[in-house]
C-alpha cells in the first residue's frame, strides 16, 4: 500500500537531483524544452502500455502519433541549437 507514495517521493527527490545537475552545466533554455519532450514521450509511452490507449489504432492514427511525436522532437531540437550566451559558435 505504501508503495506508491514512497515511490513518488523518491521520484520527486531523484527528479530535483537531476534537474539542478542539469541547470549547473545547461542554460535553462536547452533543459526546458528537453523536459517538456521527455516528459510527453514518456507519458505517450506509459499510457499506451498502461491502459492500452493505442489498442485499435488503425495504420492512418499510427503515422498521426509518429508525426506529432515527430513535430515535437524537430521543435525542440531547433530550439536548442540556438547560440548560448557566452559560447563562441
Amino acid at each position: 500500500m505504501w508503495l506508491l507514495p514512497i515511490g513518488m517521493v523518491f521520484s520527486t527527490v531523484l527528479d530535483v537531483h537531476f534537474v539542478n545537475k542539469s541547470l549547473k552545466y545547461n542554460d535553462a533554455l536547452l533543459h526546458a524544452p528537453v523536459c517538456f519532450v521527455l516528459w510527453q514521450i514518456f507519458s505517450l509511452v506509459c499510457g499506451a502500455v498502461v491502459y492500452e490507449e493505442t489498442q485499435g489504432f488503425q495504420d492512418f492514427q499510427w503515422a498521426m502519433a509518429g508525426a506529432g511525436v515527430g513535430c515535437t522532437l524537430i521543435g525542440v531540437i531547433v530550439s536548442t541549437t540556438r547560440p548560448f550566451p557566452g559560447s563562441h559558435r
